[in-house]
């Protein structure tokens, strides 16, 4: 598996200096595909192509999560551009590629969560200076009509849940809204990983209902009055949609219980979106959130008996 990455990390050094971003994007297409047994997108409509957006993916798997997204936005059409945590780009290689792919180095103090690393030598001062640069920068490549995606997580994890979202997505949003009185779009999209750690397994993605930010919002009484509350309601909504668009439990056994449970009710294989809703549904009544009526109730809505026979005798 190293060797692997190895190879692919050269190759795609090699690509970025011949031939620029736009052969870079094809090959990396290549690669996710190489490197995954079956990709699945859904939600596609829900990406406006054209215009200011925000893509906002979980990220439970580093540089992957990052390749998948962007090469999907490339492949619909869209110029992406990204933010990426400024120790990243003290590996060269990272680096070099993160460049390639118009990554902007974010400079933070450490987050709240004990799991949220520092990644920055330099002084608070010296931070909000390049946050402030950081924001104008992102603002001008919105207001050319281009595409942006940000994790609001802010890292990457390895937990069997979200963690909870910053506010920096919804800080870009209301900000270049105020800047250039001109409403965006802010697509939360879901990363589902079946197996992440196996080469050659499955990932779907999943594009949610958009949220628009226009001049009412900038306008209203609520943002006014206080602005710093206004933007943290706006990235609670954000959390729910992705958490809905996700896999989230307490612990990993309730997915383990969940995906056993889900091999013994489901007779043949669930298309990928149906199985990302329907195991969460199953985490849900493992972990006491649903009763088994409401989770019977969600697996026919999504999957119908004539489709994918099931026993009647697991949830009576």
């Amino acid at each position: 598996m190293v060797v692997v990455h190895v190879l692919l990390l050269t190759a795609a050094l090699a690509i970025v200096a011949l031939y620029g971003y736009t052969m870079f994007s094809y090959f990396l297409r290549f690669a996710c595909h190489l490197y995954f047994r079956r990709i699945t997108v859904h939600g596609v409509n829900n990406l406006p192509r054209e215009g200011p957006v925000v893509v906002c993916p979980n990220h439970p798997n580093m540089m992957i999560d990052v390749l998948l997204v962007l090469t999907q936005c490339t492949h619909m059409g869209r110029n992406p551009y990204a933010w990426a945590k400024a120790s990243m780009f003290k590996n060269p290689v990272a680096g070099r590629i993160l460049r390639a792919l118009g990554a902007v180095p974010v400079y933070r103090p450490p987050g709240k969560l004990a799991n949220q690393d520092v990644d920055s030598e330099k002084t608070p001062e010296e931070i909000a200076a390049a946050t402030r640069h950081m924001f104008e920068d992102t603002w001008k490549v919105l207001h050319l009509g281009h595409l942006v995606v940000l994790f609001p997580e802010g890292t990457s994890y390895t937990l069997p849940h979200m963690l909870e979202l910053r506010t920096g997505v919804m800080r870009v949003a209301t900000g270049f809204v105020k800047a250039y009185d001109t409403p965006i779009t802010v697509v939360p999209l879901g990363l589902t990983y079946f197996n992440k750690d196996r080469f050659r397994s499955e990932v779907s993605l999943e594009f949610g209902e958009p949220i628009i930010v226009d001049q009412a919002v900038i306008h209203s009484d609520a943002f006014s009055t206080d602005e710093r509350s206004e933007v943290k309601r706006l990235t609670e909504q954000l959390q729910v949609d992705k958490i809905y668009l996700t896999l989230n439990a307490h612990n990993f056994e309730s997915f383990r219980v969940a995906r056993t449970i889900r091999r013994l009710y489901c007779a043949k294989p669930l298309h990928p979106k149906d199985d990302v809703h329907f195991t969460q549904q199953l985490v849900d009544l493992v972990e006491g959130k649903l009763t088994t009526k409401e989770t019977e109730t969600v697996y026919d809505h999504h999957s119908p008996m004539t489709i994918i026979p099931r026993s009647p005798s697991l949830f009576t």
